[in-house]
């Protein structure tokens, strides 16, 4: 649900002005068009539709908690072609480098796997940890989810809690509300609608 800010139409008959709210699902550019002699033409409908609506995210961090950091014993393997290795309870990481021939590179690469080991340290955080923890948790959900997105406003509450903080985040999005969807219509004699 949103209401719509601005669009761009490329195919079709716009059903939602600017200004208008929309719920979700609704449509927004119908394909059935009508021609100068009043026949009705069904098109592929395509616009981009810039709606605004708002979303609350909760994040949490606590007191005191066990954290599993890459951090412990690291092996290293190396593959010219196909090779694999594992290692239990671990991070792994992976570079890649040509393989040069008299100075030449040539199709080849050389694969290097790294298994970082985890390790469990116990953590306390005073009230400033928890909220520096807080924002970076709501940086990297913007940056992986709203990515494609405009973040318009972002009201936080931070609560302090017993065992820590919790943010809470409303936030006031812009974007691309449209998605493309087939309408079946039923042929005109035909049992029943699909």
């Amino acid at each position: 649900a949103a209401a719509v800010v601005s669009h761009v139409v490329r195919d079709g008959v716009l059903v939602a002005d600017t200004g208008s709210g929309v719920p979700e699902g609704g449509l927004l550019v119908s394909g059935t068009v009508a021609d100068a002699a009043g026949n009705v033409i069904l098109k592929h409908a395509s616009a981009e539709i810039i709606g605004e609506y708002t979303e609350t995210r909760e994040f949490f961090v606590p007191y005191k908690e066990t954290l599993r950091l890459p951090e412990g014993e690291t092996a290293e393997y190396r593959w010219l072609f196909f090779g694999g290795a594992a290692m239990e309870d671990s991070v792994y990481s992976e570079e890649t480098e040509a393989v040069r021939l008299f100075g030449k590179e040539t199709p080849l690469k050389i694969r290097t796997g790294r298994f970082t080991g985890y390790v469990s340290r116990n953590v306390t955080r005073s009230a400033d940890d928890c909220l520096a923890e807080l924002s970076r948790q709501q940086a990297a959900f913007e940056e992986n989810f709203y990515a494609g997105q405009e973040v318009y406003s972002c009201e936080k509450t931070a609560v302090p809690e017993q065992d820590g903080i919790r943010l809470r985040c409303v936030y006031t999005l812009r974007g691309n509300i449209a998605k493309e969807q087939e309408i079946l219509l039923s042929q005109p004699g035909s049992q029943g609608a699909e």
